[in-house]
């Protein structure tokens, strides 16, 4: 109780906004807070609270309580804001009671010198969630230049760029690193946070050299910048629960900050574990992903009683699986079986060459090769995620940054973030989200975003808040919050409520 009346006393003080002593401050905070703990509750307040019917008691506790969390909730987002703006972002606050926050990464004038502002703000926080902007991305075809945008640190100039030696990984499994300029049809939208430029991250260019990692997965990092961007693979993942962990500490100095950009949806999250698939559709719908065709010439795949697919270009088994159920979930959910898979298999390998997606070196994929990998995959996932679909590894690897004291930002074009976040922390509410542009998103992404998080967004405002009028809407909240708390404990605070 005492901590909470410490919270309103700071916020609501008549004083807030106005700059003093922070040992002043907290002294006075204190007192106050004495004072109103040391005030002796009328006699005939507490004889009214027990003639209370339980019922109603353990109504005004449950409404008590939701009281605190508000509190907590309004003061949190407070410290967001103030975080937002001690970084240089006017922080537009999308919500009443969430810390969610617009910046803009993707319109010009601010664009590069928010990056830059961007990437402090990424490094100084331990966990945070960065809702990229699909619907820039998507209008502009899908190109890398409009993708989701990572900071990208110049070695030469780390010292004046960052506070410390920094290290930054993405990882995401539809980085595209065979295309890495910026028209590439990509992901990835690596700017130089000095310039704001493009970093082209072609192997060869720009210090950027290709690794392998696990069965599946390929990186590049560079000796000119401070980067690594690994294409994620999920098998690797699941099967691996120190994935992350390893890629980190073997690409990363020891005495480095480790900011790390991590996607979500195939990335940490295996997205057939939630569609209620048995263990063994699960493996094979993966390793479909993972599997491509590239056809001698074009050629129309008949199967079933499906309508021909056509197929003229490079195109992973599961896109085709895709294609042929079009519309018909029942028989796409039905398609992953061994003698299925098996049929399939052989009707592709008739018209190209199959092979590994992920390892373009691979060489020639048979069937027999397929199966064996498929065996020891249903030994080594069975374990790999949790029921929510949320790879063991993500864990290992956040609870390895965070007590490393590392950073950590969940970046995704999706809503899926929520999933993750409720599952590794104990308040969601503690971590700050930030949208990219939201006013360039499309109207479905909007109600979507909003139906999942449930309240509504508000449209970013054009002008400053200062940190008077900041403060002022805190001490608004928390004043009506107080009158509240203090109606259903029977209690007045010394000197009455806060005006």
């Amino acid at each position: 109780m005492q901590a909470v009346w410490q919270q309103v006393c700071t916020l609501c003080s008549p004083n807030a906004g106005q700059v003093e002593s922070p040992k002043a401050e907290h002294a006075s905070v204190l007192q106050r807070v004495e004072t109103d703990m040391k005030e002796p509750v009328d006699p005939s307040e507490a004889v009214e609270k027990a003639k209370t019917p339980p019922d109603q008691l353990a109504e005004d506790e449950e409404e008590d309580k939701s009281d605190e969390d508000a509190i907590r909730r309004t003061q949190s987002m407070v410290q967001q804001k103030s975080k937002i703006e001690m970084h240089g972002f006017e922080p537009h606050s999308m919500a009443d009671s969430f810390g969610l926050f617009d910046v803009n990464l993707v319109q010009d004038p601010d664009e590069p010198l928010n990056i830059q502002r961007y990437f402090r703000l990424c490094a100084a926080t331990d966990l945070m969630v960065t809702l990229s902007c699909f619907s820039n991305w998507f209008k502009n075809g899908k190109r890398n230049t409009h993708a989701k945008v990572i900071p990208c640190l110049p070695a030469a100039h780390e010292e004046r760029l960052s506070p410390k030696p920094t290290r930054i990984f993405f990882f995401d499994d539809n980085i595209d690193l065979a295309h890495c300029s910026p028209d590439d049809a990509g992901i990835c939208n690596l700017r130089d946070i000095q310039s704001g430029q493009y970093v082209d991250f072609s192997e060869g260019k720009n210090g950027f050299c290709r690794h392998r990692a696990g069965r599946h997965t390929t990186l590049h990092a560079s000796s000119e910048y401070k980067i690594v961007l690994v294409q994620a693979n999920i098998l690797d993942a699941m099967e691996d629960e120190d994935y992350f962990v390893k890629i980190i500490s073997t690409h990363a100095e020891q005495d480095e900050k480790i900011l790390v950009f991590m996607d979500i949806n195939s990335t940490i999250v295996c997205v057939d574990t939630v569609t209620d698939k048995s263990m063994t559709e699960i493996i094979l719908g993966t390793m479909f992903e993972f599997v491509e065709v590239k056809p001698e010439k074009p050629f129309e795949l008949c199967w079933d009683d499906r309508k021909p697919v056509k197929i003229d270009k490079p195109m992973s088994f599961k896109a085709v699986a895709k294609k042929l159920s079009k519309d018909d979930p029942a028989y796409y959910h039905g398609f992953y079986c061994d003698d299925n898979c098996k049929l399939f298999f052989e009707q592709m390998e008739k018209h190209g060459a199959v092979s590994w997606s992920s390892q373009s070196d691979s060489e020639k994929l048979t069937w027999e090769k397929f199966n064996k990998t498929y065996e020891e995959y249903c030994t080594t996932l069975a374990d790999g995620a949790t029921e929510r679909g949320i790879t063991k590894s993500w864990f290992k690897c956040w609870e390895h940054l965070r007590k490393k004291k590392h950073s950590c930002c969940l970046n995704s074009f999706g809503i899926d973030a929520r999933k993750v976040l409720c599952q590794t922390v104990d308040d969601e509410n503690d971590v700050m989200h930030l949208t990219v542009n939201y006013k360039l998103w499309s109207d479905g992404d909007k109600e979507k975003f909003q139906k999942e998080y449930g309240f509504d967004v508000k449209q970013p405002r054009q002008r400053k808040k200062s940190r008077v009028e900041m403060d002022d809407d805190a001490a608004e909240l928390m004043r009506t919050l107080v009158r509240r708390k203090s109606r259903i404990s029977g209690t007045t605070p010394a000197g009455g409520y806060p005006q």
